[in-house]
């Protein structure tokens, strides 16, 4: 494999694993402006930034794992390197998309518009 291929391969998954797993270990504790799941649902106020945070945690270290799993198979089965990168990355951000879409689903499941949790029956 070439060593820019290596790199590619290298930035793809495996540095969003990492990124993931510093969400997991140092979430956000307060609503900023920098870093964290920053959405207008999600801002509303610290129960909804909290929830939010913790789905998009969890929905994040999913798709980069997927992701290594993905490269990792056109690796080991020596799939052309550009076309590995490529489904490797639109995969990631379609599943990145994705995944913003539906924590935003479920947290206007579990709030209403103005961030207070809705009544449980």
């Amino acid at each position: 494999m070439e060593g820019s291929n290596t790199f590619l391969h290298l930035l793809i998954g495996p540095l969003m694993l990492v990124i993931s797993l510093i969400f997991f270990y140092f979430p956000p504790k307060k609503i900023n402006l920098i870093y964290g799941h920053r959405t207008s649902m999600s801002m509303k106020n610290q129960d909804t930034w909290k929830e939010a945070n913790k789905r998009s945690t969890h929905m994040m270290l999913l798709v980069s794992a997927l992701t290594c799993i993905f490269q990792l198979i056109g690796i080991v089965f020596n799939i052309n390197q550009e076309t590995t990168i490529l489904y490797a990355t639109v995969f990631l951000v379609a599943g990145l998309i994705i995944g913003v879409i539906v924590i935003e689903k479920q947290l206007k499941a579990i709030f209403d518009k103005d961030g207070n949790r809705k009544m449980q029956l």
